[in-house]
């Protein structure tokens, strides 16, 4: 069983797939976490960031592997756990550059639907529920207005929650604010999906459930 997650950035999508894995008994898969594992590979390597390239980055995933825990996959880096490095403001900075490479998100598309394959899991990330598991039984696409976003973000950044006034300042100056995009029909007999039609304030949503970000 695979349940999928998509949404933009700081929507909430990784919070919320952890919670959904730990009440239903399955394991979280977090693409990003492939994605920056891959990235602090590479910065151990030394080589400056300007110079990354496709096969300089793949090469770095024979050193990167998943590894089922309690409630969720874990990426290790030469076999060993490494959360703190990948999560860190160094990894930050520079995975965009690593995601960006069509080979790399191959590679991590790849990955995550071998893990799928022998466990119920919960995935989140981009494209997961097109391009990775377009026949997945349900798919969710997670949204957020743009000042929850927005605190999301510092919030990661500055590991603790942002004063107002930082909210306010990093919201006036956001430019990832999400669209209002076209209704989008769900085909009879095809897996459950759920597209904003209007603004995210004022959704709507071509399946039966709600999803809000908690």
């Amino acid at each position: 069983m695979v349940i999928a997650i998509d949404g933009p950035a700081a929507s909430g999508k990784s919070s919320t797939a952890q919670w959904v894995a730990e009440r239903l008994g399955y394991l979280h898969v977090d693409s990003g976490s492939l994605y920056r594992a891959l990235t602090a590979a590479a910065l151990r390597g030394g080589t400056p960031v300007a110079e990354w390239t496709p096969d300089l980055m793949l090469a770095q995933g024979d050193r990167v592997s998943l590894r089922p825990g309690t409630s969720a996959f874990v990426a290790l880096i030469d076999g060993e756990p490494a959360e703190e490095e990948i999560r860190g403001s160094g990894v930050t900075a520079h995975v965009s550059h690593a995601a960006t490479m069509p080979e790399v998100r191959a590679w991590v598309n790849d990955r995550v639907r071998r893990a799928a394959e022998t466990q119920d899991v919960v995935v989140d990330g981009r494209d997961m529920g097109t391009a990775v598991f377009p026949d997945a039984p349900l798919k969710i696409f997670l949204i957020a207005d743009s000042w929850e976003r927005a605190r999301r973000r510092l919030t990661q950044r500055l590991n603790r929650r942002p004063t107002e006034k930082k909210s306010r300042r990093r919201w006036t100056r956001s430019s990832t604010a999400t669209p209002g995009t076209q209704r989008k029909r769900c085909r009879p007999r095809t897996p459950s999906c759920w597209t904003p039609r209007t603004s995210p304030s004022r959704s709507r949503w071509s399946g039966s459930w709600r999803w809000h970000t908690p």
